[in-house]
């Protein structure tokens, strides 16, 4: 039962994301008015960087959020890990995942030995 909240969050999660998506277009299209008009720099700038900071919330914080989630709800469903990221250029934050699982009732017991198992069979290919 309790997956079905992390599921409720993922989905929350990634319609927020296409939220702030829509109002970063807003705010680049706002930006361009007002370059075309003439108006002056403030105003330009004043979109762009409402552009940008709604930018690095979206793709840090929320894409972070997103996938911590996401691993989370992976493991409450027993999935391996490479199930759910087959390559990948940077660790997760672990210890966030692991809280994740824990506030929505999952035993982390075998949790290290899950992902731990993964890297070490990542390292024998590589070898």
């Amino acid at each position: 039962m309790r997956q079905t909240h992390l599921k409720i969050k993922i989905i929350n999660l990634a319609d927020e994301a296409r939220t702030i998506r829509h109002f970063e277009r807003d705010a680049l299209s706002d930006s361009r008015k007002a370059r075309a008009l003439e108006l002056p720099d403030n105003y330009v700038e004043n979109h762009l960087s409402a552009y940008r900071d709604l930018r690095d919330h979206r793709t840090g914080i929320v894409r972070d959020a997103a996938r911590h989630n996401l691993l989370a709800y992976g493991f409450l469903r027993g999935l391996r890990y490479r199930q759910m990221e087959a390559t990948t250029n940077r660790e997760p934050n672990w210890r966030e995942v692991e809280k994740i699982i824990k506030r929505f009732g999952g035993d982390t017991t075998n949790f290290e030995q899950w992902w731990l198992h993964e890297a070490a069979e990542d390292d024998n290919k590589a070898a």
